[in-house]
């Protein structure tokens, strides 16, 4: 019976041994997408929340990999779809950032906050917006995420996608709610930003939404010197 209990102990401490940055062997199975090995993990006891040097769980790995079967296994057994990195970051964000639907879709239906920020205040929407995963956006949007939550700086989710030219997400914030005249701590809105990138379809779109072409920045700027003209005659 000692022998056993031994060589249980034994087994417990090498699933979850570690290596150099942290991994454990589920990370491993996680990011290789070794199924089976991980249900082998699990099986034996293994911490599916075990976190890397940078605070990385397991569905972490998975999300930021887009593999849907071990995220689901992962998260059958008791895996956080909350859990997020050193910086904050949450499984939700990475499956955004790397457009993966289906695993957003699986972390939503289970609970994952769709208004998680990172340690800079960056939303998932945030993320969306930025490289440009309107399906995502549109799923965030449905399950509550708000669309003009700012980071710390002040940045909104529109001015993300005036910054990157994404006119379609911009339709999609703004048809949702999104305030067109929203500044951030220098005071640029985002019809100051798409004008100094002169994305002129975007500065268009901003008008037609109702925006302030006269609107200054924190210097005191104006933008556009079409606009300039109709500021004047105002």
């Amino acid at each position: 019976m000692e022998a056993r209990s031994a060589s249980v102990h034994d087994l417990v401490i090498l699933l979850n041994a570690k290596s150099n940055n942290g991994s454990t062997a589920l990370h491993i199975a996680a990011e290789n997408n070794s199924k089976e090995t991980a249900e082998l993990l699990i099986l034996h006891g293994t911490n599916v929340n075990e976190k890397d040097k940078y605070e990385r769980t397991a569905l972490y790995v998975a999300a930021g990999n887009n593999h849907k079967e071990i995220a689901e296994l992962l998260i059958s057994h008791g895996a956080d779809v909350n859990a997020k990195n050193i910086d904050g970051v949450s499984v939700l964000h990475i499956a955004t950032k790397y457009n993966s639907k289906e695993i957003a879709e699986l972390l939503i239906s289970h609970g994952a906050d769709v208004n998680a920020k990172n340690i800079d205040g960056v939303s998932v929407l945030h993320i969306a917006t930025k490289y440009d995963s309107k399906e995502i956006a549109e799923l965030l949007i449905l399950h509550g995420a708000n669309v003009n939550e700012k980071d710390k700086y002040g940045v909104a989710p529109l001015h993300i996608a005036a910054n990157n030219n994404h006119k379609e997400i911009a339709e999609l914030l703004i048809s949702h709610g999104s305030d067109v005249n929203a500044k951030d701590k220098n005071e640029f809105t985002a019809f100051h930003i798409a004008s100094k990138n002169n994305n002129k379809e975007f500065v268009e779109l901003l008008i037609s939404c109702g925006c302030d072409i006269c609107v200054k920045d924190k210097g005191n700027h104006l933008y556009l010197n079409d606009n300039h003209k109709k500021c004047q005659e105002l």
